[in-house]
């Protein structure tokens, strides 16, 4: 974590959710799932997209739920350090022991809803990679008896060793997501490949940062990026990245214009 950022406390601790991973990993499941049950690509796409802005409301309504939380009962909360008792406490003064009880209802089928798409999406990719070789029960039977010894951590262990590595994966998936959302506006694949090498790279910067020895080295690089202070060094890197790639896929394709021009 970069040490002062508050901001970049709260953004990067979302990690933890993985939902921008999931969304990445499953939105080609569920794409899948809507074209098997007969819809043409027209129905598809007003499917996926109703279902995304009703999730987006629903995942905003309790994000701005644990927001109002965390603002409301700092001072009470203050002298807690485990993120599980702060938001057990919260529903225990919220709402008694019902409160804690509904929490653990709810935290309990949000993580089943994500846990059982990524295995699913796991197992059935090795799967077709492996030609059938690996069955898809095997595959999923292996997942669950992997992530339920990691469980045994708790959540703070499981913290600790998920978040050095989701700090270097969501930078290039937030820049995915970006890229897709825009895809429309984009007219050169360069494009997308620039701002991914760029994002690569700091992505690699923040990979030396878990080594030791490599730390004090990945923290100079990081200071001298813009933003890099606030956690956010790959932004620019992604837009640098953005604007050669779509100069190099445009300067490429003239060429070939001109020749097709002249042949014909």
């Amino acid at each position: 974590m970069v040490q002062g950022s508050v901001f970049y406390y709260g953004f990067s601790s979302g990690y933890q959710t993985m939902d921008g991973i999931g969304s990445l990993v499953m939105s080609g499941t569920i794409a899948a799932f809507i074209s098997q049950r007969g819809y043409g690509r027209a129905e598809g796409h007003g499917i996926l997209v109703r279902a995304a802005i009703i999730a987006a409301a629903l995942l905003g309504s309790v994000y701005l739920g644990y927001t109002w939380i965390g603002a409301s009962g700092s001072g009470t909360l203050r002298e807690l350090s485990s993120r599980t008792a702060m938001l057990s406490r919260a529903s225990l003064m919220l709402s008694g022991h019902f409160g804690r009880i509904l929490l653990a209802l709810v935290i309990f089928f949000a993580c089943l809803t994500t846990s059982s798409g990524l295995t699913v999406t796991f197992a059935q990719y090795f799967s077709r990679l492996s030609r059938g070789k690996v069955s898809y029960r095997l595959l999923c039977a292996i997942v669950v008896a992997i992530s339920f010894g990691i469980s045994l951590v708790g959540v703070e262990g499981i913290i600790s060793i998920s978040g050095p590595v989701l700090e270097v994966i969501y930078p290039l998936c937030i820049v995915l997501i970006a890229l897709n959302l825009l895809s429309k506006y984009i007219k050169s694949d360069g494009a997308f490949r620039g701002a991914v090498i760029g994002t690569l790279l700091v992505c690699a910067v923040l990979a030396a940062r878990a080594i030791g020895p490599l730390k004090p080295l990945g923290d100079h690089i990081l200071d001298l990026l813009p933003f890099g202070g606030s956690g956010f060094g790959y932004v620019v890197p992604a837009a640098v990245g953005f604007a050669l790639g779509s100069w190099s896929g445009k300067a490429r394709s003239r060429p070939s214009k001109a020749s097709s021009k002249a042949v014909f």
